[in-house]
């Protein structure tokens, strides 16, 4: 009978020690990375499958550039503006041709960073989202940049 207590005590507390963790995990993602560029360009992923960049030729981590004709800058500009309307997005750095914008996800509010760079001589933005902490994050940065992709080309085709 002492035993079935036990075992019932943790059953129930184990669900609050995983939701208390998840809560301080998050808060401790808030802590500031390095982010900019090096070299000219956005810095490589970690080895982790937490990250994607288009700048990487991983397999694991690799991602396309955002194409884009017409005016660079104007292009640059709008593809900020998607990515600023995201709800949880936060534009921490704005400069010609580079931005930072660090995005909180739902509920949890894990901080992950987005950078944006643009290379006007293959008309392109490359790309990088990366999680703060952790190991995997089961696709969500593949994920948010892809529907980035889709909401850029769907603008791109309407304008």
């Amino acid at each position: 009978m002492k035993m079935k207590r036990i075992l019932i005590a943790a059953a129930c507390l184990l669900p609050l020690v995983a939701v208390v963790a998840l809560f301080v995990a998050a808060r401790l993602s808030r802590t500031p990375v390095e982010v900019g560029l090096s070299a000219g360009r956005l810095r490589p992923c970690p080895p982790k499958p937490n990250c994607v960049c288009s700048e990487e030729r991983s397999l694991t981590s690799s991602l396309e550039p955002l194409r884009f004709q017409g005016n660079p800058s104007t292009a640059f500009r709008n593809l900020l503006d998607l990515v600023a309307a995201d709800a949880g997005a936060e534009v921490r750095t704005r400069e010609a041709g580079y931005a930072h914008v660090v995005y909180l996800t739902p509920f949890f509010g894990f901080a992950d960073d987005i950078e944006l760079r643009l290379d006007t001589e293959a008309n392109a933005i490359h790309l990088r989202s990366a999680s703060r902490v952790g190991y995997s994050d089961l696709g969500a940065n593949r994920k948010r940049m892809e529907a980035l992709r889709g909401r850029w080309e769907t603008r791109r085709e309407e304008g």
